[in-house]
């Protein structure tokens, strides 16, 4: 038996699937691959991270396996979990994935700052543990206006030993309408920590101007096929 083939078939199946990545997918920043106190830098862009010399100096540390578009400044560091050899006082499995967040050391910095080419939308995810004081998270367009805020409320200190004190991680979801360009993460220097940031890109719109060029051609060859 000879099916009789459907206009629909392999051309509108190649179309749906083109129209689905014009859609961007979200983006999970978990600090997994830096080293030890090492500065994020361009990490997420491509680029790498810095690490401190023996005198001191900035050299290039690790190098990023993906682009996601993120820049981190001025003082986005890592800390490895002291319980696999690194230097973060918080415990393997406390924290939301990994062995690594981030945190910065800069009493004058006071934040961690992250800047996504393009922007994003919609929410930043994001989780914290701060046992030592309050914190906060701005979001800002491109422009530099702010969007929205939000005060970071004191974690739990879960640790009677004083070791691992940061072991109450908390899950934040931060709405908003349009587009932010970068945001600020704050609080006390070397007391709050930060784990799987979550963010969804706004698509890069030349790529997403050949998608749909590319969609609507093949729209033009279904309806001639019909």
């Amino acid at each position: 038996m000879v099916s009789k083939k459907h206009p629909f078939s392999h051309t509108g199946f190649i179309l749906l699937a083109l129209l689905a990545c014009t859609t961007a997918a979200g983006h999970t920043i978990d600090f997994e691959g830096l080293a030890d106190r090492e500065l994020v830098h361009t990490y997420y862009k491509g680029g790498h991270g810095l690490i401190e010399d023996e005198d001191g100096n900035l050299v290039v540390g690790t190098a990023g396996t993906t682009d996601l578009g993120v820049t981190f400044f001025p003082d986005a560091r890592v800390a490895v979990s002291k319980s696999v050899g690194g230097s973060g006082n918080f415990l393997v499995g406390s924290n939301p994935s990994g062995s690594r967040v981030g945190f910065f050391l800069q009493v004058d910095s006071g934040e961690i700052g992250l800047q996504v080419e393009n922007g994003f939308k919609d929410q930043l995810t994001f989780h914290y543990s701060s046992p030592y004081a309050t914190g906060a998270v701005s979001l800002y367009r491109p422009d530099h206006t702010l969007i929205t805020s939000i005060v970071l409320g004191v974690t739990i200190d879960t640790d009677p030993t004083g070791i691992f004190k940061f072991g109450d991680w908390r899950k934040i979801t931060l709405p908003f309408s349009g587009t932010a360009g970068y945001a600020m993460l704050s609080g006390d220097a070397n007391k709050i920590a930060f784990d799987d940031i979550e963010f969804v890109p706004v698509p890069d719109a030349v790529s997403s101007f050949g998608l749909t060029g590319m969609s609507l051609a093949l729209l033009a060859c279904l309806r001639r096929r019909r």
